[in-house]
């Protein structure tokens, strides 16, 4: 396998990586993964990579796919890495998801943001804690995104909380809030 990984050919790379997604040697796949993750000239083994990634699961490659997540990599591998997350439903990840609404570098960030929000749903009940303190957020998008999620939730519960943010200082942030009210009184009838 090591021999793939060095080939000149990237598809040659790209299905040594692959496989190392199915390997039983978890920490020396990691590793390997991470050097492909990070070095690889080819988008396309990047790619393959964060999915791999994905397949192994685990904090530590939980923790390399949202450091990728976050980066200036391709828009398609940082989404990958995303939707790696998603499959993966790892609660070490909610942190570096959250953070994610933070970036504001142009459409790539937005396609991270929009994945990010799928993945934090996919991940479920063990994101409802840290969205509610991202309500407080200094972050106007993270307070948004946190309100969005939570509204997606579909859990009545939080009403209170979110309601607390009609008089929040960005439009944004009230606007969504109204809306996320009105589909959870929908919800509670």
């Amino acid at each position: 396998m090591s021999e793939g990984l060095k080939s000149a050919d990237w598809h040659e790379r790209a299905r040594a990586v692959r496989a190392l997604g199915d390997s039983q040697d978890h920490a020396g796949a990691v590793r390997a993964l991470e050097t492909v993750l990070r070095h690889d000239p080819a988008r396309e083994v990047r790619f393959s990579a964060a999915a791999a990634l994905g397949q192994l699961g685990g904090p530590d490659a939980t923790a390399l796919l949202v450091e990728k997540a976050a980066s200036t990599d391709e828009s398609d591998v940082r989404g990958a890495a995303v939707i790696s997350i998603a499959t993966s439903r790892d609660p070490s990840a909610i942190p570096g998801l959250i953070n994610l609404f933070r970036l504001n570098r142009g459409d790539d960030d937005v396609s991270a943001q929009n994945h990010a929000r799928h993945a934090l749903l996919k991940i479920g009940v063990p994101v409802v804690p840290q969205l509610l303190e991202a309500l407080n957020d200094p972050s106007a998008k993270v307070r948004e995104a946190a309100v969005e999620v939570l509204g997606e939730m579909g859990n009545p519960e939080v009403a209170d909380r979110i309601a607390a943010l009609k008089a929040d200082p960005d439009f944004g942030v009230r606007w969504r809030v109204e809306n996320v009210l009105a589909k959870l009184k929908g919800t509670k009838q």
